[in-house]
This record gives C-alpha cells, structure tokens and sequence, in this order.
C-alpha cells in the first residue's frame, strides 16, 4: 500500500578502482564488470534505528546496466532508478531485537504499474512486499512492512523483485 563525486579513476588487482576528490570523504569504490557489482568496502555500518540513504550501500547488483565511472545510486544525480533482478546490500546494527517497521520512499511511473520488494536478512529471506504506481518518477509515496531482526550486525539485502521504480531511502525503526 501507497500512502502519498567523480574522481581520478584506475585499474586496480580487483578492476576498476574510483578515488574520489580530495574534498569529498575518502571512501574507495570498485565495480566487478564480471558481476555487474557495484562495490564499496568502506560503506559504514548503519544503526537502528535510522534512515538509510539508497545510496549508502555496501554492495550494488545492477546487471551491469551502469558503468564503472558512474557514481553511486542518487536520486539527485538521477541514478536512483531499479529494475528486476538487482539488488542493495546494507550493514545494519540492530540495537533491539524482534519486530521492525520498515518504511521505503518510492517512485514509480503510472506505465511501469509498481513493482515488490524483498528483504533478506543474513541471506534468509524474510518479507515480499508489492506496491502500486505512484503516479509519478517525482511523485513519491512510502511502502512499509514489518521486518523481524535479531540483535546485532546483520547484513540487510534489498532486492528487486519486480522493477521499473526509484528508492529515495529507507527508514528502519
């Protein structure tokens, strides 16, 4: 349900290897060409509760659909649209354990008809959401879902089940 740094770039042991400009924090970046990954090491853990920017990602399967100079996904670049099959891998730190509200800010064009979602959490999936059409790629409405985390450090896998739409962020409480 709806409810309405580009740097000098090299070829490294492990592919392509982005530095970003001295004026922007340093984080190191690497697209695998061979999985269409886009990858970034340094992404920092995320506490929960918390907002989770779409571009604050560990890890980024796009079926090669970007190429390695591109930046991370960003609505304020224009990259922040998904397609079936992709996925986004986030470090979460769950400071309570047991039920979650998870809340995604989308957008998706009334053609496109809007998509599902799943959330895997230390690769057990556990949630499918599907949501309708926004109305608008600017017209932006929030899906929420109940997520049962336990814990502690978990990676959080968010995967396109059904694509065509844009992820502003996440808010997890």
């Amino acid at each position: 349900m709806i409810q309405g740094m580009l740097g000098d770039q090299e070829t490294g042991e492990n592919g392509p290897v982005t530095h970003v400009k001295r004026d922007q924090p340093q984080r190191e970046e690497r697209l695998d060409s061979r999985d269409g990954v886009h990858h970034r090491p340094d992404a920092r853990r995320h506490e929960l509760p918390g907002t989770i920017p779409v571009g604050a990602y560990r890890s980024y399967r796009h079926n090669g659909r970007w190429e390695s100079e591109d930046v991370p996904l960003s609505p304020e670049d224009g990259r922040d649209l998904l397609v079936t099959d992709e996925w986004l891998t986030y470090d979460v730190d769950a400071r309570e354990a047991g039920p979650h509200e998870v809340a995604l800010r989308v957008a998706a064009a009334d053609g496109f008809g809007g998509g599902a979602v799943g959330f895997v959490v230390d690769d057990d999936p556990r949630v499918r959401i599907a949501f309708d059409a926004t109305g608008g790629w600017e017209q932006w409405g929030t899906v929420t879902t109940q997520l049962d985390l336990p814990r502690g450090v978990h990676t959080l896998r968010v995967v396109v089940l059904e694509g065509g739409w844009k992820l502003d962020g996440l808010q997890i409480e």
